[in-house]
Formats: structure tokens, sequence, C-alpha cells
């Protein structure tokens, strides 16, 4: 039962469940960490699965990563070919690592997004802790709302067989779930007005997208590193 009004509190009414925790009333919802690693665990036993399907979004895999050509393609096929392995032994390793890694790798995210929020409120007596707790709530939301946007597109692109549209339509309709739920969340838990807001939130958004690129470009480095 707590699982459950936590999430909704988390899902329809972004920023009120850390303002429940902040204000001391915790012992009525699922711990921030608990809540965190079980939609962790979910989504990473759940992604390989929804990409399997016509809308791949995320996908970290030595296919995912070497579809197209980019940078990622050619460390990837250097690192291969330096190794010494066969292709499919060297992507069972890669594939494997990735698994293993990720998640933990995601984890790190954390302590940056908490000073980032810390920054947003230096003039405010708020302490650390409550930015953490702000944290861990966003990263949860973020991985719930990235599987059923993906689960969605990947419905309405086998019922309209085309994926072209869908993947733009639901990149951005991912993109606004985040910008909004951040907005929103600001003006709970700092009581800001809604311009206000929504400036903090697309400035949130930038960080987390370079801290995301940063996050990628680290899975691959040690994933490399490990594998050849």
């Amino acid at each position: 039962s707590r699982l459950w009004g936590t999430l909704k509190l988390l899902l329809l009414y972004p920023g009120k469940l850390t303002k429940e925790f902040t204000n001391g009333n915790e012992e009525k919802y699922t711990a921030p960490t608990t809540l965190y690693f079980t939609t962790n665990l979910l989504f990473f036993l759940l992604q390989p699965i929804i990409n399997k399907g016509y809308v791949r979004i995320l996908n970290f895999s030595y296919k995912g990563f070497t579809k197209n050509e980019g940078l990622y393609q050619k460390l990837i096929i250097d690192d291969l070919q330096i190794s010494g392995l066969s292709e499919i032994v060297y992507e069972v390793k890669f594939d494997a690592f990735i698994t293993y890694n990720q998640p933990a790798l995601i984890f790190i995210m954390i302590p940056f997004l908490a000073i980032f929020l810390k920054v947003f409120e230096l003039r405010k007596p708020t302490k650390v802790i409550d930015h953490i707790v702000q944290a861990f709530h966003f990263m949860s939301y973020f991985l719930i709302v990235f599987l059923l946007i993906t689960a969605s597109a990947n419905l309405v692109a086998f019922l309209l067989d085309s994926t072209g549209l869908v993947i733009t339509i639901s990149s951005l309709a991912f993109i606004a779930s985040i910008i909004a739920y951040m907005a929103r969340s600001f003006s709970i838990t700092s009581n800001n007005s809604m311009i206000i807001s929504i400036v903090k939130a697309l400035v949130f958004f930038v960080f987390f997208f370079v801290l995301f690129f940063g996050y990628v470009n680290l899975l691959i480095f040690f994933t490399i590193l490990n594998v050849g």
C-alpha cells in the first residue's frame, strides 16, 4: 500500500512526494532509495525486452552502439580488432559487461544531481539530504516514464507499421514530461512562481542531458577497457 501511494504522488503530483519527506512524513511512503532501486531493477530488466520492438531508445548494447556510424562505432570496432576476439564473443562479453554495470554507474548521477539542485537553493536554508531525496525521486520518475513512453511508442508503431514519426513524437513527449515534472517539483518544493520554476526546469534539463551524456561515455569507456 505504501508503494502504490508513493507511485501515485511521484507520477501524478510532482514535488509533493519530496515535500512530504522534507516535512517529516516519510513513514507513509516508500523510502527514496528503495523506490529508486526497485525502479532501477525493473528498468534494466524490461529495457532489453522493450528495445527488441519497433522503437529502440537508449539501446545500450553492442548492436545498439555500432548500428550507426559515429564515434562509438569507431571506438568499439577498433577495440574489437585489437582484442583478437571474434565478433560474436566480443558482442557477448560487451553486452554482459554493459548489463552488469549500467545500473551501478547510473547511481553515480545521484550526488551530482543533488549538488546541482542545492545550487538552485543557496539562498535558502535547505539541507543537502533534501536534494538527495529530490534527486532519487527524479531518477525514479525518469526510469518509469521512459519505460511507459517506450512501451507505448512500440505499441503505436506496431499498429501503424511506422517508426519515424512515432520516435520523434515519443522523444518530444519524454523531454516535455521531464521538464514539466521538474517545473512542478520546483514550484512545490521551493515555492517558486511557475515562470521561475519553468526556467529552473529548463536549466536542470540541460545539466541532466550533459550529465547523462557523460554517463554514457563513462559506461562505454569502462566496457571497452574491460572487454578488450
